[in-house]
């Protein structure tokens, strides 16, 4: 997964039930080639802003 920004950010992938499964130090993706297809919770900070968005993987192309 791509994210566009200036900035490097940090990332934590959580489980739909809240389950902590990855930490992320990055300036422009994240690999979630291991995550089987189902539902996540994807939290990422930018400085002191967090961002929090649901993201669905698929077989097809990773995620949506």
């Amino acid at each position: 997964m791509n994210i566009i920004t200036e900035e490097s950010f940090e990332a934590k992938i959580f489980s739909i039930n809240g389950t902590f499964l990855l930490d992320s130090f990055s300036n422009k993706n994240i690999n979630m080639s291991r995550f089987s297809e189902g539902v996540y919770i994807l939290q990422i900070k930018v400085e002191n802003t967090i961002y929090t968005r649901k993201i669905i993987t698929t077989p097809n192309n990773g995620y949506k």
